[in-house]
């Protein structure tokens, strides 16, 4: 089997792991029996990166209902992107051997809702917190421009697809994308715990355009 076609397996068993978490009745129990824990002591061979948000509602190895090992996490609020989270994605595919990089953001994101105040000037934050929040302001002033409606969830969604265009802009990462060997997915996860899948990228295709609304 390529790559490619593992790569498509992982996904679809990621979003399998996201059905048995949303029916709970079909969750498989984790293996975290020592025997588990000694097979990964001298190396770990993720097959999945999942840059997500810090919330600490949605953890992406329980809502993928996925194991220790599995998944090579990233989590910043707002999953957000900068040098290191790239850097961290760039390891994980290079490195770890990853084949699926997926961006998982969610409904009811508080560092989206800050943004989204912060820019409206109905709240001000202190220290670190405003510079994370800035992050997200070009999506929020993207949505503001183009939609009418429903800029809570409309900001969530683009700035889930900025961060998806800045990880596709990493060389490293069209390399691998270039050589059919990972593939690119943005998945929202909604309050009922059910992960909805926004975008799929699977080749370095002319047409794909890189629309970032900020570089980090």
């Amino acid at each position: 089997m390529t790559r490619m076609l593992e790569a498509k397996e992982y996904l679809k068993r990621l979003l399998k792991g996201n059905e048995n978490f949303y029916n709970k009745d079909n969750y498989e129990e984790v293996d975290i029996s020592n025997n588990k824990i000694e097979s990964l002591r001298e190396n770990q061979y993720p097959f999945g990166v999942v840059v997500s948000c810090s919330d600490s509602r949605i953890t992406p190895t329980i809502v993928f209902n996925q194991g220790l090992g599995d998944l090579f996490e990233i989590r910043i609020a707002g999953n957000v992107m900068n040098e290191d989270a790239l850097g961290s994605i760039e390891y994980g595919v290079e490195v770890g051997g990853a084949s699926i990089v997926m961006v998982l953001g969610h409904e009811n994101c508080g560092a989206v809702k800050g943004a989204i105040d912060q820019f409206e000037e109905k709240a001000e934050f202190n220290g670190s917190i405003k510079y994370v929040l800035k992050k997200i302001e070009p999506s929020v002033k993207y949505v503001k421009t183009h939609f009418k409606e429903d800029i809570y969830l409309n900001t969530i969604k683009v700035n889930i697809k900025n961060t998806l265009d800045i990880i596709y802009a990493s060389p490293i990462i069209k390399e691998f994308i270039e050589k059919k060997e990972i593939i690119l997915v943005s998945v929202i996860y909604k309050s009922d715990g059910k992960v909805e899948v926004l975008e799929v990228i699977e080749s370095n295709i002319d047409n794909h355009l890189i629309n970032s609304l900020k570089v980090i």
